[in-house]
Parts: C-alpha cells; sequence; structure tokens
C-alpha cells in the first residue's frame, strides 16, 4: 500500500515514516502542496495524509482539488489546529479523517486501517491462498500454520497477489505498488526480493512454484488445483460449462468464416487446375503462372488454420514447383495432378465441426465473472431472475446473499463487475460503502445498481460514493444485461487497436476471430495501396503483416514504418508461410518485432500478439515515468534555499546513521541525544532504549569516575576536540555485560546557553585480538628459529676454535647436534611455506586415481623407523578402496597424524590406523572414507580440542621442546583434508589417549556398499 504524505515539518516526517514503513507501508514525501499536487496527478496512492498549513499550496485547496479531479482517494489530515471550525471546514472540503498534532502513534495507524478499509483496501480480514494465510491487521502470515518472518517489501509483494490473485504484475508495476518514488530501483531489486519470498515459502512446506513466473510478462499467484469432477461444487460446475460453451462458439465462429469462404477458396484451386491443364498442354502463360503461384501461396498459409494442415503441405509443394525455372516433365505433371486432385478432395470434403481446436483456436480467455448481490431479506428473488439467462450473453454469473457474503466473494473470485439490488433504505446505505470499495480496487470494478432513485438529491448522494450506472428495477432483463456488457467494455477505457495487413482474406477473418474474443479490436486490410490512410485513422497498437502481398510486400512496408518518426517504436509481428532462415533473418533486420508461421495456430498467435503489446505497453510506462520524474523534480527546486538544507539534513542523517562507528552525542548532563546504527551494532542497545538514558550505561563501572573527570576538564578547556586511548586502553560496557576494548574521540559544540559532547567510538576487540595472534606468532616463530640456530651457531664455533677435534667422540657429537638443528629448522620453514601456500590457494590439489592400501603403505613405511626407535607397535586395518586424491599430500597428512601419536604414545603401546565407510553427513544418500588414527598417550585437553589445529598451539607448551614439533603440523593437515572437501577432528581424554579422524569424499561413482562386500585387511607391524 502506497501513502503519500505532505508534511513541510522534517522532523515529523522522519517519525511517520518510523511509524508507517514499520506498518509495510510503502511511503512518499512531498514538502509542499504544488509538489503533492504534481504526484498525486501522475501516480496512484491508496492514501494521502495531509498537512494544512503548507508552502505554495495549502492542505484544505489540495484536498479540494483532489476531490474536484474525481479522486476518492482516502485523505487524513494531520495538523495541530483543534478547533471544531477548523475540523468542519476540512471534512467539508473532502478529507475522510482528522487528526491533531502531537498525535498518538497506535492511534493514527488505527485510523489509517479504518480508512484503508472504508476504501476497501482491508475489508477481508484475513486473506487465503491454500495453506497461505496472510492477516493485513496483525501483519501476521503463515504457511500451513507456520509463521514466516518477512521483510517489508516481501510482506508487500504477498499482500499484493493475494489481493489481486488473478492478475499477472510485471516488475514494473510491482515497483509502482511497492517502491517510493525516491527509491525507485530496478527490475532486478524486484526479481530479488521474488527469489528471497519464494525461498521462505519453500521453507516452509509450499511448493517452489507457488509465486509462478508468467515469462515474458510478470509473476502471479499459481492458480489453485481444481478438485476433482465429481466434488465440483453446483457454481464451479456451471462456471465450467459455461466456459466450454464459449469455446464452442468460438469453433462455431471460426466454421463460419470457413463455410463463407469455402466458395472463394474453391475457386482459388480452380486457378490451380486451371494452370496444370495449359502446362500439361504447354500453353501456360506468364499471367496465370504469376496467377497460380499466387493462389498457391496463399492456400498454403491458410487451410492449415482451419485443420487441412495436409492441404497446406501440397499447395506449398504446388507454388515450389511452379515456382520452379526448370522446365516440367511427364512425370512432374502425373505428380503435380496427383496432388491437386488430394487438394481438391480435400476441400470439398472437409467438414469444419470435427475441427481439432488444439491446432486451430487460441487459448480462450475466461468470460467475464459479474457478482449479483441480492438482499438477504429476498436473497433469491434478483439471483433466480438473471443467473439462468446470463450465459446467452457470454457472461459467468456468481451470486451472494448480502454484503457480508459479497465482500468475501470479491476477495476470492474477483469479478469483473458488480450488480446490486439496491432497493430499500438499508441495501442503499450499505450499496454506498460497496461502491466507495470498489472504485478503491485497482483496476476499479464497474458497479450497477438497481434501485428506484428518481429524486436528483439522492442521485447526488449516490454520485458522491463513486463511479457507478444507476437502473431501474423495472427495466427488461435483456436491457440490463446489456447495460453490463457496456459497463465491461468501458471499464478498460483504452481499447487495443491491432491492424492486419494481408492479401488473402481467409486469413483476415480468423485473425479477427481469434484476436477479438481477447478485447483486441482489429481492423483488416486486403490492399496495401490504402496502408498509410488506414495506419493513421486506426491508430493501431500492433501491426500484422504478411509478407509476400501484391504491389508493396510487408518487408517494404515495414522499413518505411521504422523511418518515420511517429510509428517507429509500433510494435510489429510478421504472418507468412516462408519459415526458412534467410527469410527470418531478412524480416527481423527490416525491423521486426515477432515472426509467425502460417498456418495460423492459435494459440501461438494469441500468446506472442499478447506478449508483444505487454511489453509495448510497459516501455511506455516506464518512459512516462521518466518524463514525471523530469516534471516533478524541477517543482521540488523551486525553494532552493529550504530544500537544499533539509536535502543535506537528510543526507548526514543518513550518514550518521550508516556509520560502522558508534557516534553517540549527550547534552549537559550526559545523558545521551543521539545513538546511530553503528552504536547499536557495537554496544547491543536499540536506539529507544538508549535515548535519554546517561552515559554511564555503556561505561565499565570501575571507569564512570574517571570518565566523568575526564568530559569535566574536557568541558573546561578550549579544545574543540580531543582523541581518547590514544596512551591508554578505554573500555566500553555491552548490554550482555561484557567489556571491550576501544578507541574513541570526543568533541563538544557549545550553542548559546547549552553543550553537545559528540563521542566517536570505534571498537578494536578484533583488531586488538590480530595484535594478540601476530605478537605470539612472532615470539613462537622467533623461539622455534632461534633454540636450532643457537645450537648450530654454538656447535660449529666451538669445533671452529680448534678446541675439538671433529673426529673426536665429542667432535662427533656436536656435528650430530648442528644437523639435527639444521634438520629441524628446515623442516619448520617447509612447514610456514606449505601452510601459507596451502591455505592462500597458491598450491592446488593434482588428484590422481590411487589405491588407499597404497597410501597407507608409503606412510606405514615412513614411520617404521620411528615407532621401531619409540619401541610402538603400529596395528594398520584398511579397504581396498580407490580413491581421487593428490597422493602425496594425503601420505603428508598420513605421516603427520602417525608421526604426533608415536611422539605422544609410551614405550610399548600400540598405535592404530583404521579405516571405515560411513553416510556423508552433508549428503546422506551418498558415503565417505573415514580415517582414525588412534593413540593410548596422555591425551589433549578439552579445551585445547580446537585449537591445536591453529598454527603454533600444541595441547602443552613444552611439548615442541620434548617432541620436537613445530606446532604446525595439524594446521597443515586440516587444510590439506578441507582442501580435498572433507573435515578433520579430534575425540580425547586426559590420561587416556587420543582418536583423530578425518574424511575423503569418495569419487563420483564409487559403489557405495563397498563396506559390505570387502573384507578388511590386517597388518601388524611390531617393534620392540
Amino acid at each position: 500500500m502506497r501513502i503519500l504524505v505532505v508534511e513541510d515539518d522534517q522532523l515529523i516526517v522522519e517519525a511517520l515514516t518510523i511509524i508507517l514503513v514499520r506498518q509495510n507501508y510503502a511511503i512518499e514525501v512531498a514538502t509542499d502542496g504544488q509538489t503533492a499536487w504534481s504526484l498525486i496527478e501522475r501516480f496512484e496512492y491508496d492514501l494521502l495524509l495531509l498537512d494544512v498549513t503548507l508552502p505554495n499550496l495549502d492542505g484544505m485547496t489540495l484536498c479540494r482539488q483532489v476531490r474536484a479531479k474525481g479522486l476518492t482517494t482516502p485523505i487524513l489530515l494531520l495538523t495541530g489546529r483543534d478547533s471544531g471550525h477548523d475540523k468542519a471546514i476540512g471534512l467539508d472540503a473532502g478529507a475522510d479523517d482528522y487528526v491533531v498534532k502531537p498525535f498518538d502513534h497506535e492511534e493514527l495507524v488505527a485510523r489509517i486501517r479504518a480508512l484503508l478499509r472504508r476504501g476497501g483496501a482491508l475489508s477481508q480480514p484475513i486473506l487465503e491462498w491454500g495453506a497461505l494465510q496472510f492477516d493485513p491487521s496483525s501483519c501476521d502470515v503463515r504457511y500451513a500454520n507456520q509463521p514466516l518472518n518477512l521483510t517489508p517489501k516481501e510482506y508487500g509483494m504477498l499482500e499484493l497477489f493475494l489481493r489481486n490473485s488473478r492478475r499477472v504484475f510485471s516488475c514494473d508495476m510491482i515497483l509502482e505498488h511497492l517502491w517510493s518514488y525516491d527509491e525507485m530501483p530496478g527490475a532486478e531489486a524486484v526479481r530479488t526480493h521474488i527469489k528471497g519470498l519464494r525461498q521462505k515459502l519453500k521453507a516452509a512446506g509450499a511448493n517452489a512454484d507457488l509465486i509462478e513466473t508468467v515469462y515474458g510478462i510478470g509473476y502471479r499467484l499459481k492458480p489453485l488445483v481444481q478438485p476433482e469432477p465429481h466434488k465440483l461444487s453446483p457454481a464451479v460446475v456451471e462456471e465450467s460449462e459455461t466456459q466450454t460453451t464459449t469455446q464452442q462458439q468460438t469453433l462455431r465462429q471460426i466454421a463460419a468464416v470457413w463455410e463463407r469462404f469455402r466458395g472463394r477458396v474453391s475457386e482459388q484451386v480452380a486457378v490451380l487446375e486451371q494452370a496444370i491443364a495449359a502446362a500439361t498442354l504447354d500453353t501456360l502463360t506468364a499471367d496465370l503462372k504469376a496467377a497460380a503461384v499466387r493462389e498457391a501461396h496463399t492456400l498454403a498459409g491458410s487451410l492449415g488454420t482451419f485443420g487441412l494442415s495436409n492441404g497446406s503441405a501440397i499447395a506449398r509443394r504446388l507454388e515450389q514447383t511452379l515456382q520452379s525455372t526448370t522446365p516440367l516433365t511427364c512425370s512432374d505433371m502425373e505428380a503435380l495432378g496427383g496432388l491437386l486432385s488430394q487438394l481438391r478432395h480435400a476441400v470439398d470434403h472437409h467438414v469444419t465441426h470435427n475441427l481439432d481446436a488444439g491446432a486451430t483456436s487460441a487459448p480462450l480467455p475466461p468470460s467475464p465473472l459479474v457478482l449479483i448481490v441480492g438482499r438477504e431479506a429476498q436473497p433469491e428473488g434478483l439471483i433466480q431472475q438473471l443467473q439462468p439467462l446470463a450465459a446467452p450473453y457470454g457472461i459467468t454469473t456468481i451470486a451472494a446473499s448480502g454484503f457480508a457474503s459479497a465482500r468475501k466473494t470479491l476477495y476470492h473470485d474477483h469479478p469483473n463487475a458488480v450488480l446490486v439490488d439496491a432497493s430499500g433504505s438499508a441495501q442503499l446505505d450499505e450499496s454506498l460503502a460497496l461502491i466507495a470499495e470498489l472504485n478503491q480496487r485497482k483496476p476499479p470494478v464497474p458497479v450497477l445498481l438497481l434501485a428506484d432513485q428518481t429524486d436528483v438529491s439522492d442521485r447526488i448522494h449516490l454520485s458522491r460514493s463513486g463511479k457507478h450506472t444507476l437502473l431501474s428495477p423495472s427495466l427488461p432483463i435483456e436491457q440490463i444485461f446489456g447495460s453490463v456488457l457496456r459497463a465491461l467494455s468501458q471499464a478498460d477505457p483504452s481499447e487495443t487497436q491491432v491492424l492486419a495487413v494481408d492479401d488473402d482474406p481467409n486469413t483476415l477473418a480468423v485473425l479477427q476471430t481469434l484476436l477479438q474474443p481477447w478485447g483486441l479490436r482489429v481492423t483488416t486490410l486486403a490492399d496495401p495501396r490504402k496502408f498509410w490512410q488506414t495506419l493513421e485513422s486506426v491508430a493501431p497498437d500492433l501491426l500484422i503483416l504478411d509478407v509476400e502481398m501484391p504491389y508493396f510486400s510487408g518487408t517494404e512496408l515495414c522499413q518505411t514504418i521504422r523511418n518515420d518518426s511517429r510509428w517507429s517504436e509500433l510494435p510489429i509481428v510478421f504472418l507468412t508461410v516462408h519459415n526458412d532462415a534467410e527469410m527470418i533473418n531478412h524480416v527481423f533486420t527490416v525491423g521486426a518485432d515477432d515472426f509467425v508461421s502460417k498456418p495460423i495456430v492459435g494459440s501461438e498467435l494469441v500468446t506472442r500478439i499478447v506478449n508483444r503489446l505487454q511489453r509495448h505497453t510497459l516501455a511506455c510506462r516506464v518512459a512516462q515515468l521518466h518524463r514525471s520524474r523530469s516534471l516533478v523534480e524541477p517543482r521540488i527546486a523551486q525553494n532552493p534555499t529550504q530544500d537544499a538544507l533539509k536535502l543535506v539534513q537528510a543526507r548526514l542523517a543518513t550518514i550518521i546513521d550508516i556509520a560502522d562507528d558508534a557516534i553517540i552525542c549527550t547534552d549537559q548532563t550526559q545523558r545521551i541525544t543521539l545513538f546511530n546504527q553503528g552504536a547499536e551494532n557495537i554496544f547491543g542497545y536499540a536506539a529507544h532504549e538508549a535515548l535519554g538514558q546517561p552515559l554511564d550505561l555503556l561505561l565499565p563501572v570501575a571507569s564512570v569516575q574517571a570518565h566523568r573527570q575526564h568530559v569535566k576538564a574536557f568541558g573546561r578547556s578550549r579544545q574543540p576536540a580531543c582523541r581518547m586511548g590514544e596512551r591508554q586502553e578505554i573500555y566500553g560496557r555491552r548490554k550482555d555485560g561484557s567489556e571491550f576494548p576501544a578507541e574513541a574521540s570526543i568533541s563538544q559544540l557549545k550553542a548559546e546557553d547549552t553543550i553537545i559532547y559528540t563521542v566517536y567510538l570505534r571498537d578494536v576487540s578484533d583488531r586488538k585480538q590480530i595484535e594478540r595472534m601476530k605478537d605470539e606468532f612472532v615470539s613462537v616463530v622467533s623461539h622455534e628459529l632461534r633454540t636450532p640456530l643457537t645450537s648450530i651457531h654454538g656447535s660449529l664455533k666451538l669445533l671452529a676454535s680448534g678446541l675439538l677435534s671433529a673426529e673426536s667422540e665429542r667432535g662427533k657429537r656436536l656435528l650430530h647436534i648442528a644437523v639435527e638443528s639444521t634438520n629441524r629448522l628446515v623442516h619448520l620453514i617447509n612447514d610456514i611455506l606449505d601452510i601459507e601456500r596451502i591455505e592462500s590457494g597458491q598450491v592446488k590439489m593434482e588428484t590422481v586415481a590411487c589405491q588407499l592400501l597404497d597410501l597407507i603403505a608409503a606412510a606405514v613405511t615412513l614411520m617404521q623407523p620411528l615407532a621401531e626407535k619409540a619401541g610402538i607397535t603400529l596395528l594398520v586395518t584398511s579397504l581396498p578402496v580407490d580413491l581421487r586424491v593428490d597422493r602425496d599430500r594425503i601420505i603428508q597428512t598420513l605421516t603427520n597424524l602417525l608421526s604426533n601419536a608415536i611422539k605422544c604414545s609410551s614405550v610399548g603401546t600400540t598405535v592404530w590406523l583404521k579405516t571405515a565407510l560411513i553416510d556423508d553427513p552433508a549428503s546422506p544418500r551418498s558415503r565417505v572414507l573415514l580415517v582414525t588414527v588412534e593413540d593410548k598417550g596422555c591425551g589433549i585437553p578439552a579445551d585445547k580440542l580446537e585449537v591445536i589445529f591453529e598454527r603454533f598451539q600444541q595441547a602443552d607448551s613444552s611439548d615442541s621442546r620434548h617432541h620436537d614439533g613445530t606446532g604446525l603440523g595439524l594446521p597443515i593437515c586440516r587444510s590439506i583434508v578441507e582442501q580435498h572437501g572433507g573435515r578433520i577432528w579430534v575425540e580425547s581424554v586426559v590420561g587416556e589417549g587420543s582418536i583423530f579422524y578425518f574424511t575423503i569424499p569418495l569419487p563420483s561413482g564409487q559403489s557405495n556398499d563397498l563396506e559390505d562386500n570387502l573384507e578388511g585387511q590386517f597388518v601388524a607391524v611390531t617393534s620392540c
């Protein structure tokens, strides 16, 4: 729902915007009466919210102008004038309600709902579509009783679809209904919100296509599945039978066209027979040959439309043969004679009532639905008279006894017109409310009243409620339905005009039969020489052209139109028997918008024409919107000083609100007067919770006194601003009580007798954490580098001094220490480089097909010397599974895990390496390989189970010295496993041991039943 707020007080505008946006209304703002009038003239609004005292044009005058124009949009006056006289003037000027400032926001919202309810926007308490329930009064949306959490735009879209469940809305239409003039985005925004709405509906159990895409047009609610035939209600059966009758009528009309032109078709076949006979006698003249080619071409395009698809094919072959420059042989003559005999037989014996509806008729538009509202006291009187007689007029009727039932029907069945028995004073009063409600719908629903109101005052009273047609109950039934048909035809005053140009009268007649039921007025032209005069007089919205015509071809006419400035944008659809690639390319080159091949397939033709008209209409509306903006925007700039100031204020408020840092203002008493969105995110308080509270709310208890002293000292200083936390950290306190480090600066603004303090604060928790990690990293790396370097330096220096011989036992021991330290240093540097390259993506996993048994055997071979040295037994259980992995990296992962297990195990214990196939948690229907490495070592504390996978983190800070580790092995393992699409984790009990797990996805096509079919292979390696 779109509301135009006309108010020159920016503070009130901001308040109203917040209040109404939270109620899911789309708000547009005008700051003076003249700008508001320009907007009202060009756009449609569901409600106008007007101040009385406005620049350029006051609210009372604006209200009178709106009513003088005949607009029935609800108007709510919002002003500080509270006298009874002012209220009376406002209501007499055409306002529907009057609210005095200062206003209570709950009362204001309730009055807006009441006005919209009177206007028909909210008369249905709960909107339903299958299992979907939408309650506008509480903004509650549910699917299958499951609540949906929707954004305001998603809410507005769903409401729009539910209130107009039979309409298709294009992106431009949705933008016009739900976005304000100032924020109008592109169609991509609509598609994004539609996608989000579909996902939320699907998550609640709805079908993914509950909101259906009508390709080339827009979106709508997917029609509900109709009940089975034996469960249909009598009203539905009647409507179905009526639609079937309408389809039969259209088929009969097409059959009538055939009967009307059967003689003309027979004459065309006779021309072909004459030409073939002359060719057989070698007396075929050029004129007769050209006439035969022309008639064959016409028949090829028209016969298939009437179900003679074989006849069209024969005519096309005759055309191609006669156009050939090669002399015809006797066998060619015999073949042509046979084809001509088949064509004559098909034309003479064609029975039109067997016409295939699927091949010849378009999907027929539904017949107009008329709601007949009878009196509750006499529910069957008017209904019994009118319903049985509606079908011959091509009208479907639905009945309602009383206005409560009528309103329910309005929202469930969306009738095209409403016929009301308004005789009786009580019935008349209800009718007035219904007229106003239906005139507010978009598009308005035509209303016809049966009432004996001949007095002028009564008629004026009726006309104030809105547009309607007044009929006397004594009129004959035929005249009542005639008035209904006229009201239906006038409901859309812009009837679409189509000009069809074709030299075949059969095709022109069929086009009229197919397109007129869709509300398209078709003008036909058989002589291209009269084209331009007809074009100027008809002024069509779409042009249909045949390609080959006498005097001027369709492509020549198309080029002429595209060269004319007035008609260059006119949609043009070509309709021709030629469908070869060269011809299609030619028509699009000269400026065609679409191409339809003969014979005419009704469904294809209607769909293409309707879609093309829809796109053209949307393009015109977009152009009109741009023109409207160019007209409105200069008016906004008429008061440059005031408007520029408001613009600057609005921009400044927006910048402050979207800043990531906290911006907080306080008064002299240190109470918060401004609390931006950044402050909400950092401290956890909503703005309304913080405003008016002392600044102590955001400070740790221990810092309150020190802060007060600092502010007092700053207030006495002459400095306009001061940075805080430059030399010592300051801390803030969140809503949950947690404290965090921050950097802040404070400034003061002295205005007359008051001082405004502004604090700019940035949460530096993340930066402090990064700094701590960096310091820790530097500390660990420097320690890990210095330790082996010190050993190398000391050993080599002692040997170089000559005090020890390199051949002595002590010298050899020093050389061994230098070598071991060098190896450790190289290993550390390699690990650092490895993990950096892997995590940065510079190392690509080179996957190859390999056997799991081979990978495990290679890892065990590398680790066996270390196990033997430590007195550890390795027990391996593996499955012969095929994998596709980076062989070296998986072996590296296995050796890292086995090495850690061996180093952490006591002498004489066992380390197990096992494999198994398990269900993939991310995809239950597939399986993954699970590898486990288990030891009986000292175990890992629970608080270290995640930390050990980070760089330079170990279960015990002394592990690197005890076990000669770098603290990088497990982070490398995690990076390798995740690069393969798996995951790694550990389970451990202190004093009992640890089990490391990692998974590797199986190649596509790998059997999921390997574990059931393979026996594990057990390998035991025992070391002393």
